[in-house]
């Protein structure tokens, strides 16, 4: 069973995994507080850091686009898209 031996491995995971896929696969459960979390992260290598934040970029734009799927397929955003259609029908604003 593949345990993350440091803070940085708890992040990168092993070989050929992401750090989530690693600790699931293992049954392991993560649960760590907002404080230990960045208390790991500070121990983690310029590079590392690098990665984590690209990860994290990608993971947050996947979480905003799944959001606005979710408002468009249930009618939240109709008023808005409603009131541009208006606006450029009215000439008083051109579409992107």
């Amino acid at each position: 069973m593949w345990l993350p031996q440091n803070s940085e491995e708890m992040f990168t995971g092993r070989q050929g995994k992401t750090p989530l896929e690693s600790l699931v696969s293992c049954g392991i459960m993560l649960r760590m507080s907002i404080l230990e979390i960045e208390n790991a992260i500070k121990n983690l290598s310029p590079e590392k850091v690098n990665e984590l934040m690209d990860w994290f970029v990608a993971y947050h734009a996947e979480i905003w686009d799944e959001e606005i799927e979710t408002d468009v397929k249930e009618g939240r955003l109709d008023s808005i898209l409603n009131e541009v259609n208006s606006e450029i029908n009215s000439g008083n604003a051109k579409p992107i």
